[in-house]
């Protein structure tokens, strides 16, 4: 079998920043791995396999940190951060899980009790964490929660992670419950390029973050289970790692996403 070839130039991090991120929250001889030391370090791994062009490994490492982090926040292990902090601490599990999870992590994320992650301090922290839970209700089929009102990003607006990108997520969401493939379209190459500008000139450069669009690829993931597809190829979007064909596989050579 011929393997996909590496891609070292999704960003700029080097060999050894890669293997420095590998050996990152492997705990010490003689103690314990602990959900957070195992979830992060499965992310990192996951996220690597893509640099490497494993996807077989980007999905095995990406189910292993959603399992991890799941298992985390129903136990409670959690810091005493709140707002966009700890938002962001959910996302890193959020996306994996969404993403690459079965549909029983799917639905043991979803029974996380809402409190204790859905903690926003600002009208932006309050959008994303709508953003978030609407994810959350989607991927288990759960009835969603009204979307707010927004429009799509002005073409070549520059998005800001997180907030800004939780107007693409959206639109996305309302694409699949509505069934608009062109608004699918759109939010999920919204998210490739916004993922694209922090991989190549922004604070994902030199991180495994930069490596894959998981924004994009939990979008994906949620439109094939609704019989949907994206249908973009980026760099990116390592859509071998959600293992079945899309519903469109059958339609012909998808378009490249502009900018990654």
């Amino acid at each position: 079998m011929i393997q996909p070839a590496p891609m070292t130039q999704l960003n700029r991090m080097t060999d050894a920043a890669a293997a420095r991120f590998r050996a990152l929250y492997v705990p010490p001889p003689g103690e314990p791995w602990t959900p957070f030391r195992a979830h992060r370090n499965a992310l990192f791994r996951g996220l690597l396999a893509h640099r490497d062009g494993d996807p077989a490994m980007v999905r095995t490492h990406l189910r292993a940190a959603a399992a991890h982090g799941v298992q985390r926040w129903q136990e409670g292990r959690l810091g005493a951060a709140t707002g966009n902090a700890r938002l962001l601490d959910f996302e890193a599990t959020l996306m994996p899980t969404v993403a690459v999870g079965d549909a029983a992590l799917r639905r043991r994320l979803a029974e996380i009790p809402q409190e204790t992650w859905l903690r926003p301090e600002t009208v932006r922290d309050l959008r994303l964490a709508e953003a978030f839970l609407r994810l959350v209700q989607i991927g288990v089929d759960a009835p969603v929660e009204p979307l707010s009102a927004t429009s799509a990003p002005a073409p070549g607006a520059q998005l800001t992670h997180p907030w800004d990108w939780a107007g693409p997520l959206d639109l996305g969401i309302a694409a699949v419950l509505n069934r608009d493939q062109p608004a699918l379209t759109d939010a999920c190459r919204a998210l490739l390029q916004a993922h694209a500008a922090a991989a190549t000139a922004g604070d994902w450069q030199r991180v495994p973050e930069g490596l894959i669009a998981l924004w994009a690829l939990a979008l994906e993931a949620v439109a094939r289970r609704h019989g949907l597809s994206c249908d973009l190829r980026s760099p990116y979007l390592p859509l071998a790692a959600l293992g079945d064909p899309p519903p469109a596989a059958d339609r012909g050579p998808q378009p490249d996403c502009a900018g990654g």
